[in-house]
């Protein structure tokens, strides 16, 4: 497949930066650091077209904070004016991205998500006896940032736009060890974190096995009959993946090998109405801090 380049003016574009601020301040407007970059929309743009053409950009110190999901995950919340140049750079590459990746990923795509993921993998379930489950363990904070550039360098050719990629990911680490972790909540993570999936999910379509939708727990069913051995380390190792150790292999689908599509009655998931009061306040207070 074709890598793309001429993308820089697009993303530096002083038109791109302030659509890609007014997006990023959706349903933010009224948080004190939002509010003060749209008030000073034009200047503060214009700051910024400036650092990314003479390479001067860096990221600002993150805010932090922990949730239960149900289990205990580190959010990040980058600074503002990060976030308009987050989105400044995904919304012209995302149409390249999402036209590579195998269509059955629902993930973060425009037109799919969970809803859309359960109706299909209920769809295969009722098809195939067997699915291979894998599991990325710390799917984000595992990620190796040199396997996250070297997928970018498969895509995009734009020498600058890798350049600022690898600033976004290298800068934004936080894992447990130097040069490893996306942080959970940009809007980069979410799409690097794809495209290293899609290796995965596009090495077992080549292997004859359809995908059934997940993102860092993927399950694909299997149309052999009664597979003895699962290959899920050969398909995870070649793409750059580490399985965690979670990963059974094989199973009997008795059902699906979650109840999101087990459970024909749960057409719709819900989120509390807590969770978003609590992820609304820390994210009010990271702004006032910014």
């Amino acid at each position: 497949m074709r890598r793309h380049g001429n993308l820089w003016g697009k993303i530096v574009s002083f038109d791109n930066l302030t659509r890609a601020a007014r997006r990023a301040a959706l349903g933010k407007r009224r948080v004190a650091g939002v509010a003060r970059f749209l008030e000073r929309l034009e200047p503060e743009c214009l700051a910024l077209q400036r650092e990314l053409e003479e390479g001067s950009y860096r990221p600002s110190p993150a805010f932090t904070f922990r949730i239960h999901d149900p289990k205990e995950r580190t959010i990040t919340a980058a600074a503002f004016r990060d976030r308009v140049v987050h989105h400044a750079l995904i919304d012209p590459l995302e149409p390249l991205f999402d036209r590579r990746m195998v269509h059955e990923s629902f993930a973060c795509r425009r037109g799919k998500g969970t809803h859309a993921a359960i109706q299909h993998a209920r769809g295969l379930v009722r098809r195939y006896e067997w699915f291979l489950k894998m599991d990325v363990e710390r799917c984000f904070d595992s990620l190796a940032h040199s396997v996250v550039v070297e997928t970018l360098t498969k895509i995009v050719k734009d020498k600058k736009v890798l350049s600022l990629c690898d600033c976004i990911v290298r800068e934004g680490g936080c894992g447990d060890s130097p040069g490893v972790g996306l942080p959970i909540g940009n809007l980069t993570s979410q799409w690097f974190a794809n495209l290293v999936l899609d290796r995965l999910d596009q090495r077992a379509a080549v292997s004859g096995m359809e995908d059934l939708p997940g993102n860092d727990e993927a399950s694909a069913g299997e149309p052999e009959e009664n597979p003895v051995e699962a290959p899920a380390s050969s398909l995870a190792a070649p793409a750059g993946i580490d399985l965690g150790r979670r990963t059974p292999g094989c199973r009997a689908i008795g059902g699906g090998p979650s109840p999101a599509w087990r459970d024909e009655q749960s057409e719709k998931r819900t989120i509390r109405p807590t969770k978003i009061i609590r992820i609304t306040i820390e994210e009010k207070g990271m702004d006032q801090k910014a």
